[in-house]
């Protein structure tokens, strides 16, 4: 019994020391980027973004001719122990559009998810799963982009949609060289009472 306790007390600590916090964020922090059109005489302003707490979502509109749209986090500071950010998208595509799903950091694409439906009759839909790493970030503000956009040479509609939802920032601490040893330790103890007690077992003790 002492060593049955012994091994379940050390996978725990060993999967307890290695599971991180996941948070879900507010999206209700974005905000239209731009603010107008495009075109920089067009005062038309951006109503054609749907911001919820949970998930946000993008839509082209052709009364407008909106081709890119964006929400932005101008000033997202990454926790010093934050490793990813997660979120599920859904790209909807009308006949006749050639667009793209995207995630910037600072100017850089991190998610450019798109699809040629300029020759098809119908609705066509690509959805999924991204994961960001942030690593690099910590403990940094950055500025944060989901968007919608229109490729400008095969695009021959403006029907499409762009839905980001459950993201979700990743946290934990990076074990230091000394935690590893205990993990690294731990795990051995566990394979020897698993080993030890298996042996028992067979031996009829």
């Amino acid at each position: 019994m002492k060593k049955l306790s012994l091994f379940v007390l050390c996978v725990w600590f060993f999967f307890s020391g290695s599971i991180a916090g996941a948070a879900l964020l507010d999206l209700r922090i974005l905000v239209n980027d731009p603010q107008y059109l495009d075109e920089p005489n067009n005062t038309v302003p951006n109503n054609l973004t749907s911001v919820f707490e949970h998930s946000i979502t993008i839509r082209e509109d052709s009364s407008y001719g909106w081709w890119s749209i964006y929400l932005v986090d101008d000033s997202f500071f990454v926790p010093d122990d934050a490793f990813s950010l997660e979120f599920d998208y859904l790209l909807t595509l009308g006949a006749g559009d050639y667009d793209w799903l995207v995630f910037s950091i600072n100017g850089n694409y991190f998610t450019e998810i798109g699809y040629n439906n300029s020759q098809g009759g119908g609705l066509h839909s690509v959805s999924g799963h991204a994961t960001i790493d942030l690593t690099s970030f910590s403990s940094t503000t950055i500025r944060m982009v989901f968007g919608l956009e229109a490729d400008g040479w095969d695009d021959l509609a403006l029907g499409s949609s762009a839905t980001f939802s459950n993201v979700e920032l990743n946290q934990g601490e990076i074990p230091t060289l000394s935690e590893w040893g205990m993990i690294f330790l731990c795990l051995l103890l566990s394979v020897i009472s698993y080993f030890k007690l298996s042996r028992h077992r067979r031996e009829g003790f």
